[in-house]
């Protein structure tokens, strides 16, 4: 049980309580151990108050930001990719991170991915190697400066690619 204890000097403390039931000499007996949980709690609110900001971070960023799973299926996509895309984040998430790029880009597109993921870079900027674009719902296809990460996190890989599009600086 986790609960509130207070201390003799009043100051109040959050605690882990774990009761055991066992028998000393044949008699039923109960060992009650209590754990000050005060930092494990602290670091708690922190780690969620870190992600409420990086998660808000995301939704108001004017590039485009997309992460993909393992199998490349979308997992992530922020306002902006539904503004630059066209899509709502609802019908592309689940779906292939291919339906955002030209056919005929997804064989390279899928290579360069597998190189990354082999690769000790954790991050790289994905327009050094190739042209990088887009395609948006209607079927444009848009130059875009890309930059990816990868992450691995409790056993889960994703891949997180931040977009710009890059039309008018083009022209």
């Amino acid at each position: 049980l986790e609960l509130t204890a207070r201390r003799r000097d009043g100051i109040d403390l959050t605690v882990e309580v774990r009761v055991r039931e066992g028998r000393i000499e044949g008699e039923q007996r109960f060992l009650i151990t209590v754990r000050d949980n005060t930092a494990r709690r602290l670091e708690q609110i922190a780690l969620k108050d870190a992600n409420l900001r990086a998660a808000r971070l995301l939704m108001v960023a004017a590039d485009a930001i997309i992460t993909i799973d393992a199998d490349h299926n979308i997992v992530f996509f922020n306002p902006a990719a539904e503004q630059m895309f066209g899509y709502p984040a609802d019908d592309v998430i689940g779906r292939p991170l291919g339906m955002l790029i030209p056919a005929g880009h997804h064989g390279g597109h899928d290579a360069h991915v597998a190189a990354f993921r082999q690769s000790k870079a954790a991050s790289r900027l994905m327009s050094e190697r190739a042209e990088v674009v887009g395609q948006r719902r209607d079927g444009s296809v848009f130059p875009v400066e890309a930059t990816i990460t990868r992450v691995s996190a409790g056993g889960v890989l994703t891949f997180t690619a931040q977009l710009r599009d890059v039309t008018q600086r083009n022209q």
